[in-house]
C-alpha cells in the first residue's frame, strides 16, 4: 500500500514512501532557512490497465515483454519494467500505464505487476521547496511504482 510521510527537522528532512510494491525508499531534503517544505503530488483521475502475460523475463540488456489484452480478440504487444515480485515466463499479470520521473514532452510507459493498483492514482510524490511567496523552489520528486528519483530545480 502507497504510503508517503516527511519528518521535518528545520532546514533539512526525510522523504519516506512505501512504493506500490513494499519498497521503502528514503531521501535526505534540504531548503534554506527562508524556504519550506511542503509535501504533494501529481496524479491522475485514472491509469489504463490491461490483463497480460510475460512474453519474455528482462534481461540485463532488454525489458520484459508482454501481451496485453484489451478485449479476448484485441491485443497488443510491448516492453516493460516489471515490479519487483516474483514472475516467470508465461505468467499472468497486469499491465499498468505507468510515468518515468522525466514525463514532460514524452508518452507512458508500462508496468507489469501481479495485481492491479486500486489506490488513487499518484504519478509522483513530491516534496516541494517553497519561497517566502509560495513558489517553488524545487522539488524532489519521487516515483510510487519504481522509488526512483529526481530534484528538480535548483539544488544552491
Amino acid at each position: 500500500m502507497l504510503e508517503a510521510s516527511f519528518e521535518n527537522r528545520g532546514d533539512s528532512g526525510t522523504l519516506c514512501v512505501i512504493t506500490h510494491f513494499g519498497r521503502r525508499v528514503e531521501i535526505e531534503c534540504h531548503k534554506n532557512s527562508n524556504q519550506d517544505f511542503k509535501l504533494g503530488g501529481t496524479g491522475i483521475s485514472e491509469l489504463a490497465c490491461y490483463q497480460g502475460v510475460i512474453l519474455q523475463l528482462p534481461t540485463e540488456d532488454e525489458p520484459a515483454k508482454f501481451r496485453a489484452f484489451i478485449t479476448e480478440e484485441n491485443t497488443f504487444e510491448g516492453s516493460a519494467n516489471i515490479s519487483p515480485e516474483v514472475f516467470r515466463k508465461g505468467d499472468a499479470c497486469f499491465v499498468i500505464e505507468y510515468y518515468p520521473l522525466d514525463m514532460e514532452g514524452n508518452k507512458p510507459e508500462w508496468i507489469l505487476c501481479k495485481n492491479p493498483i486500486n489506490e488513487k492514482y499518484p504519478l509522483f510524490i513530491n516534496l516541494f521547496v517553497l519561497d517566502g511567496g509560495g513558489n517553488s523552489v524545487k522539488t524532489y520528486r519521487l516515483s510510487p511504482f519504481t522509488g526512483e528519483h529526481v530534484l528538480i530545480g535548483n539544488d544552491g
